[in-house]
């Protein structure tokens, strides 16, 4: 395959990159609209008809939404019997439905809304990609699958990725996975972190708060259960457990009659991922038993439900795909940053498949919160890796 070198000697490839640095406030308007239309996760149908309609505009061959929701459109390489290159983003972003999306731009030129950068980077970039390839003359042996896909925040549980490696094309029919994620120009997701994601539940009869004083509380033993895994400390780079939600009760004068609690789970290897569920077992049973025992009459009970599970991987150091992240890199003149990390690259690595999660270029900052901003100030930087690493991967001909 071409080296990065090889790569930039040709022309087609140089003004490729001409485009790209002449592409920036096409792209700030592609991610202000964007962002605009609501996309929480199992919700992300207005987004995906928004993203199919702009692979429709720019030229993608087949271009459609999948049975999962995903949107895919094609760049045909020449000899179709290699297996594919898939590059995608997520459309789905952690924010319930009627949260504010206003973007805005400030006088530092960086934009501010919830999902700005997670996933509005990505799928910008996703779109900056596509514009620059479909629109190039420069014959790839490769076949390019452009894919926004659903279901990669929250309780998704990679639903959008698993669909795309067991039904359309399947794994057989992919070569090489990249994911864009999110701001960056330097890190590169190359290990898949293993999570659950669980829900506690207790339940009792309830009651009035004064005349049924003493029946059990499935608050109180939704709090005895949780205590001692917010106690533990976190261990960075190891294995935490994040309390992410608790509901329940009906009224302040009420006794509870249900309360939950959802959990998410994370650890760097399925040992230490095992022993965090253990421990929330081992909570369940204690708190359940510690608020039987003060209750005078009834009984309260409690269970646990996984929500999701991520499966984890590694990319091999010798794969293809590795050396040649670490070849473009050397080219652009970054320091390749690796990292653990829980994103769409888990299913294909987790299937043996070579893939990584990139950033998109720029900064960001305040992710997950209503506060997030993106700074596009080096945007065209990460572009322009992921770019190259494409044309590396694809193989263009003479």
């Amino acid at each position: 395959m071409p080296t990065p070198r090889q790569i930039m000697q040709d022309s087609e490839a140089r003004r490729l990159f001409a485009a790209l640095e002449r592409l920036e406030p096409w792209l700030t308007r592609r991610q202000m609209e964007l962002t605009r239309i609501p996309a929480p996760t199992g919700l992300e149908g207005p987004r995906a008809e928004w993203m199919l309609r702009q692979m429709r505009q720019l030229g993608a061959r087949h271009p459609h939404l999948d049975a999962a929701g995903n949107v895919i459109g094609l760049r045909p390489g020449t000899e179709p019997h290699r297996p594919g290159i898939l590059i995608s983003a997520h459309l789905d972003t952690v924010f319930p439905p009627g949260t504010s999306l206003k973007p805005r731009a400030d006088a530092r030129h960086r934009l501010h809304a919830p999902g700005i950068a997670d996933n509005g980077a990505g799928l910008a970039a996703l779109l900056g990609v596509m514009k620059l390839l479909l629109a190039s003359s420069g014959r790839l042996r490769h076949t390019l699958m452009f894919c926004a896909n659903v279901g990669e925040e929250g309780e998704g549980n990679l639903k959008g990725m698993r669909y795309l490696f067991q039904h359309e094309p399947g794994k057989e029919r992919i070569s090489y996975s990249l994911v864009i994620d999110g701001a960056g120009c330097q890190n590169v997701t190359n290990r898949g972190l293993a999570s659950q994601r669980i829900l506690l539940e207790c339940q009792g009869p309830g009651g009035h708060s004064w005349n049924d004083a003493g029946v059990p509380s499935a608050i109180h033993a939704l709090q005895r259960c949780l205590a001692p895994l917010a106690a533990l400390a976190p261990r960075p780079g190891r294995a935490v457990i994040n309390i992410g939600g608790i509901e329940g009760g009906t009224s302040i004068n009420s006794i509870a009659a249900r309360a939950a609690a959802r959990l998410d789970l994370r650890a760097a290897n399925s040992r230490e991922l095992a022993r965090l569920r253990a421990r929330v077992e081992t909570a369940l049973r204690s708190g359940v038993r510690a608020e039987n025992r003060r209750a005078r009459r009834g009984v309260v009970t409690g269970r646990l439900e996984v929500l999701g599970e991520r499966p984890g991987g590694t990319l091999a150091a010798n794969s293809h795909l590795w050396r040649t992240v670490r070849a473009v890199d050397a080219w652009l003149g970054l320091r390749t940053q690796p990292r653990l990390a829980s994103t769409d690259a888990n299913v294909p690595l987790a299937l043996g498949c070579e893939a990584v999660t990139l950033g998109a270029g720029g900064a960001s900052a305040a992710t997950h919160t209503l506060a997030e901003w993106y700074d596009p100030a080096d945007r065209i930087r990460g572009l322009q890796r992921i770019l190259l690493l494409l044309l590396c991967l694809a193989e263009p001909e003479k």
